[in-house]
């Protein structure tokens, strides 16, 4: 697989992780931050550069939560394929072929995290790969959370960070 730094930087360049790290909502100002200082998430939400030593890990997991994410809702659409698949080259598509035919659930998701840091960043990369529309997206979402052990304020300041909706909200019609 290519280097994490790669894989990361063709996020941002996707358009999956923004540029500006303010996405389509924007950020509120006066929240903390919920991603670790030089995470790979927060690197490429910042629309920096993640170093590629030792991440290569991390970035195969989370490439492995955008994909148990996009298929949360029981279905892969051409926008959330495009989305992971657009951009790599043979050896990524050859790994990212087979993670699709057989994704991670939450559990083997969970039992890879390392860290809260690394857990956040699994949580906001499954947050950037969908749209956050449908009812099995938050059920999963939710899920997922609750399996990484992120309070309820970290999972706000990740969906802020990200310029996702609130979980309560998706769903309710917008005035």
């Amino acid at each position: 697989m290519a280097e994490s730094q790669a894989v990361l930087n063709n996020l941002v360049a996707k358009g999956v992780v923004p540029r500006d790290g303010k996405a389509k909502f924007g950020r509120r100002q006066g929240k903390r931050e919920p991603l670790a200082e030089g995470s790979l998430m927060a690197t490429a939400l910042d629309g920096g550069e993640a170093s590629g030593g030792g991440n290569e890990a991390q970035a195969r997991l989370l490439m492995r939560a955008m994909i148990a994410a996009a298929v949360s809702d029981g279905t892969l659409d051409d926008d959330e394929r495009t989305r992971i698949m657009d951009g790599h080259d043979e050896t990524d598509s050859d790994f990212l072929a087979a993670e699709l035919d057989h994704p991670f659930d939450i559990p083997a998701l969970v039992k890879a995290v390392e860290s809260p840091a690394v857990a956040a960043d699994v949580y906001a990369a499954s947050l950037m790969a969908i749209e956050l529309d449908t009812a099995e997206e938050v059920y999963y979402l939710r899920r997922l959370a609750a399996g990484l052990d992120l309070d309820d304020e970290t999972v706000a300041a990740l969906h802020d960070r990200c310029g996702a909706p609130p979980l309560a909200m998706v769903g309710v019609p917008q005035a």
